[in-house]
């Protein structure tokens, strides 16, 4: 496997066509696993686990990555061809970023693509570029400018200014500063153990007998975060649905919720099930009906609770702005996880914060409003609708949760929760409103 074309076939789709990073990154991994021999898979693990730390560090850091280029090339990144730029960028941030990347690799690899790509005209320049780079290094705004204004705060940590300046509003610069760095940082790897199917002690010995670092998470037994995991699918549990891949914030929808045994669940935009299968593991006699709006969603769901081996969880497809009269006051508890702008989870999803306007948020907390307006008729007298997003924005998260209680009498506010970002959590937010 080509790591590197690989990788940069991927930045094609994400930087020039608006892909997402990480189904694009599937798409392609799937597709190099069907044609990896039984004696290769090893040295395959290896290579996608290279390309996508490249693929994500180059989103990651794309503003200071063109930056950086932009002090050294005669054209400006904007006017270069698109594989001539993302070859740059890889180049680059190999340099800086990827440890146990010699220099002269990150170089000759980057020129020897150029070729590959059908830009042998430009290999020359791309060679100088990443030679002069590498040999006389120029301070960027992050080095030359103190105190730090948010110009250069923005190009050195590759997040859009109107972004900051929201962060900085509400949180103030230096937890700004700690957020923003956050999102450089590798996410963590965190699981949720399939309590109903093996007891949380004993597969933490089965992973650890593979020489994967298992960290318990406090008041969280079922909780583990896994480090030099590898490959998911090479994790002892995975395809016997032993575990599930679950941020710790996601993780507590389901225990805010306080889904007990016997409780109707019904999740509402469930996709790809995580918060819907929680629920079913705490729920045991009782069931969940988990939704999303589209077939390849709900296939999604499916596949997991066939993993999970669950028999208390259905899946269907239903657009959750669509009335449901037959769901009107059955649920115990209804689970409205929403689409949101995901500024809460920029490390796992970065190409987002390129692509995100304010008018976006706008419109994503009116189709909030319009689906928890929805939803709210399915739960009981004395249930619970619990509201969650992985954003941070205030229209999104408190506003919306107010704005639901004004026009819902019958509901109370019973719980409500920020999760900033930090080393083991996701930027997250849970209203949980109980109806009298």
């Amino acid at each position: 496997m080509n790591t590197r074309a690989a990788a940069l076939k991927v930045l094609i789709k994400v930087t020039e066509h608006g892909a997402y990073l990480n189904d694009t990154l599937r798409m392609y991994f799937k597709e190099i696993d069907r044609q990896t021999k039984a004696d290769e898979k090893e040295a395959a693990a290896r290579d996608k686990a290279f390309a996508a730390r490249l693929c994500t560090e180059t989103v990651k850091r794309l503003t200071e990555l063109d930056f950086r280029i932009n002090l050294y090339a005669k054209t400006k990144v904007k006017k270069m061809h698109p594989m001539v730029r993302n070859i740059l960028r890889m180049g680059v941030c190999q340099l800086y970023y990827m440890d146990g990347v010699p220099a002269s690799a990150a170089v000759n690899e980057s020129v020897k693509l150029a070729k590959a790509n059908g830009q042998t005209k430009a290999s020359g320049f791309i060679n100088g570029v990443l030679r002069s780079m590498h040999r006389n290094e120029k301070p960027y705004p992050y080095e030359t400018s103190v105190p730090l204004d948010i110009g250069a705060f923005a190009v050195a940590y590759s997040m859009p200014e109107w972004i900051l300046r929201r962060y900085e509003r509400r949180f103030g610069m230096e937890k700004t500063k700690e957020i923003a760095a956050g999102f450089l940082a590798p996410a963590p790897l965190a699981i949720r153990v399939n309590t109903s199917r093996i007891a949380p002690e004993k597969l933490k010995k089965e992973i650890e007998a593979k020489g994967i670092r298992v960290e318990e998470v406090p008041g969280r037994p079922a909780a583990f975060l896994l480090a030099d995991a590898g490959a998911v699918e090479e994790i002892p549990g995975f395809s016997e649905g032993l575990f599930f891949i679950q941020d710790l914030s996601s993780m507590e929808v389901a225990y805010a919720a306080k889904v007990k045994a016997g409780d109707t669940v019904i999740d509402v935009c469930a996709a790809p099930g995580g918060k819907a299968l929680h629920a079913a593991d705490l729920a045991t006699c009782g069931h969940v009906d988990a939704r999303d709006v589209s077939g390849a969603k709900v296939a999604k769901i499916k596949e997991n609770i066939a993993r999970a081996r669950f028999s208390n969880i259905s899946a269907k497809v239903w657009d959750a702005t669509r009335k449901d009269a037959d769901a009107y006051q059955t649920a115990d508890v209804v689970i409205a996880d929403l689409p949101c702008s995901g500024l809460g989870v920029l490390r796992r999803k970065p190409e987002i914060k390129y692509r995100l306007t304010q008018t976006d948020i706008l419109d994503l907390a009116e189709l909030q409003q319009r689906i928890l307006s929805t939803v709210g008729k399915y739960v009981k007298h004395g249930g619970r609708l619990v509201f969650s997003t992985c954003t941070l924005t205030e229209e999104e998260n408190e506003r919306n949760t107010k704005r639901f209680l004004q026009t819902q009498e019958d509901f109370t506010l019973a719980f409500e929760r920020t999760i900033l970002p930090d080393a083991c959590h996701d930027g997250f937010y849970i209203a949980v409103m109980e109806r009298r």
